[in-house]
């Protein structure tokens, strides 16, 4: 499943990461010529005070035309939930992280000075949500500190989504020194 980039927050329970109102989450889908069933068990949580798990499914039928057009507001939908996905990091890039014993440091060379950013992990228990990130920038390199979870002795790979300068998002996965 292919999931948008997350937003960070903050309620009375404390900070963690996920979406509010409306996502579109993408799957890729091969469908035989005949069609098919489409079964989908969820869980989710509804949070305000307190977070409440929730689960649920759900079942369709997916029939194949004779016609091969799209439909339109399906494609703009498609498209919509595209844009808002981390993109890989540029190849240009040089990434590399490291450890001490509270922190995890993630190095980043965009090659542009960086006002903002903020690293959202993909694994729970790896980095303290709620802790400031303290960004170091150049105008071409950046450094991001991060506390480390207090269940995190030693982290092996810092994965997650990268966000920078308030808007562009990338997917992260780097091994930690």
């Amino acid at each position: 499943m292919l999931w948008p980039t997350p937003s960070r927050l903050v309620n009375s329970a404390g900070v963690d990461y996920g979406y509010e109102g409306e996502v579109t989450l993408l799957t890729p889908m091969k469908v035989g010529t005949q069609g098919g069933e489409l079964t989908a068990n969820l869980r989710w949580l509804i949070c305000k005070e307190i977070c409440v798990p929730q689960k649920g499914s759900t079942r369709t039928s997916i029939k194949v035309g004779a016609s091969s057009m799209a439909n339109p507001s399906g494609t703009q939908e498609i498209d919509a939930a595209k844009s808002k996905l981390p993109k890989p990091v540029p190849p240009t890039w040089k990434t590399n992280a490291f450890q001490n014993p509270g922190q995890a440091i993630l190095n980043f060379r965009p090659g542009i000075k960086v006002q903002e950013a903020s690293f959202l992990p993909a694994e729970r228990d790896v980095i303290e949500n709620a802790a400031p990130q303290k960004l170091s920038s150049t105008s071409y390199a950046a450094q991001l500190t991060l506390k480390k979870a207090g269940t995190s002795a030693k982290i092996s790979r810092l994965k997650g989504v990268l966000v920078v300068n308030g808007a562009s998002a990338y997917e992260i996965d780097v091994p930690v020194k």
